[in-house]
């Protein structure tokens, strides 16, 4: 009798502590759950090296806190009910204050030089997306940037393909009379391109500027 009392609290010690270590671990494995719903959605680089990250992250977190013992049952729930939504919100943000929008200039520029620069003063991202607090908002943000993205490459290859194009062949002024010419002619290229975009959105101040710049450069 007395070795079957024995048997039943261990069992009941043993399931009880498994129970509470998993449940102390909750919140990571929430966390966890999160990063691969965002995964699953799709995704461009540079984002997939931080998802990635982050993901070997929080799988070292439970891998510790499977090993760790759980602190009190009331301290656990006080803490949980305050910092598990705050977990949920950290593991759906890159750690970037403007990781939507001009966050290429911390990470990785999606171009480089001068478009790189025409495209941070182009893209304005969605006000829903200054801060998503979902991960099928936040993938919904990237894809529209990306989209966003595609469409403004394609619309500056075609400025610099028509540059080019309306480039005259050197003249027998020598080649520093085609120089000119050749700088000339891009000149006023990039001139009608920030024109253009200044009368689409008179509001962007960038725009603005760099087209008064360019259009200097004509005169």
């Amino acid at each position: 009798m007395r070795y079957s009392i024995v048997v039943s609290l261990i069992y009941i010690v043993f399931f009880s502590s498994k129970a509470e270590a998993q449940d102390h671990c909750q919140q990571h494995f929430d966390a966890l759950e999160n990063i691969r719903t965002i995964m699953r959605a799709g995704y461009k680089e540079p984002h997939g090296e931080y998802l990635r990250n982050r993901e070997r992250e929080i799988k070292e977190d439970i891998r510790l806190c499977k090993k760790s013992k759980p602190k009190s049952t009331k301290t656990y729930n006080y803490i949980t009910q305050k910092e598990t939504h705050k977990k949920k919100l950290q593991s759906i943000h890159v750690p970037n204050k403007d990781q939507l929008g001009r966050q290429a200039l911390i990470i990785k520029g999606l171009f480089e030089g001068k478009k790189q620069q025409a495209w941070l003063d182009h893209y304005q991202r969605p006000d829903e997306c200054r801060s998503p607090e979902t991960s099928s908002q936040f993938a919904k943000c990237i894809n529209h940037r990306d989209e966003a993205a595609e469409k403004f490459s394609a619309n500056w290859n075609r400025m610099i393909t028509t540059t080019n194009t309306n480039i005259p062949k050197q003249s027998n002024l020598g080649s520093q009379n085609a120089n000119q010419q050749k700088a000339s002619t891009f000149n006023i290229g990039t001139c009608k391109f920030w024109t253009e975009k200044y009368k689409q959105n008179p509001k962007n101040l960038d725009a603005r500027d760099l087209m008064e710049q360019a259009c200097h450069n004509v005169n």
